[in-house]
């Protein structure tokens, strides 16, 4: 009797767990700090920013523009924060030849995927990555022409980035430059 009694109660309690979710899947929120990207000192930006820049010949001389947003995702009731933060900076190479460089960073799940996007003016250039390691600072950059008549580009970057705390969206000015024939 009491073995068909610690049996039934066994049933009971195995059904139970089965009814009721391991986990809660909660959908990415993402807190913005900054709406508009700001525009920052060189001596103002980390020495991995400062480093990065500098090895692609980006100097004091250049504008830089600064974006940070907060991921909050909600995963089985426990809160985490990421810090994202992206710097980014444009210059001339050539006659029609311009070159905008980005720095992402985050604060605690570092990068899985990027996909990026450069705006110049009203043209759009792509680039897509997925970085050795998950790192958590990622520098890179789009080499973009205009042959048209000579005008000023402004220029921004957008990246759809993807962690291990989820996925979102970063976007920041770069300044710009004057191509063209």
């Amino acid at each position: 009797m009491k073995l068909l009694t610690k049996l039934f109660i066994s049933l009971i309690l195995i059904s139970i767990g089965i009814s009721f979710p391991q986990g809660v899947k909660a959908e990415e929120s993402t807190v913005e700090i900054d709406k508009a990207s700001e525009e920052v000192e060189f001596s103002s930006l980390s020495n991995t920013e400062k480093s990065y820049l500098s090895s692609k010949g980006f100097s004091e001389e250049e504008e830089y523009e600064q974006t940070t947003i907060i991921e909050t995702p909600l995963k089985a009731g426990l809160m985490s924060i990421n810090a994202i933060t992206m710097t980014a900076s444009t210059k001339k190479v050539g006659a029609t030849k311009g070159y905008t460089i980005y720095v992402i960073t985050a604060s605690n799940s570092g990068f899985l995927e990027l996909n990026t996007q450069l705006t110049y003016g009203t043209k759009r250039k792509k680039s897509a990555v997925i970085p050795y390691k998950a790192p958590k600072s990622y520098g890179g950059g789009i080499y973009f022409d205009y042959t048209g008549k000579k005008k000023y580009l402004p220029c921004s970057v957008s990246i759809q980035y993807y962690t291990k705390k989820g996925i979102g969206t970063i976007n920041s000015k770069a300044g710009g430059v004057t191509l063209g024939k």
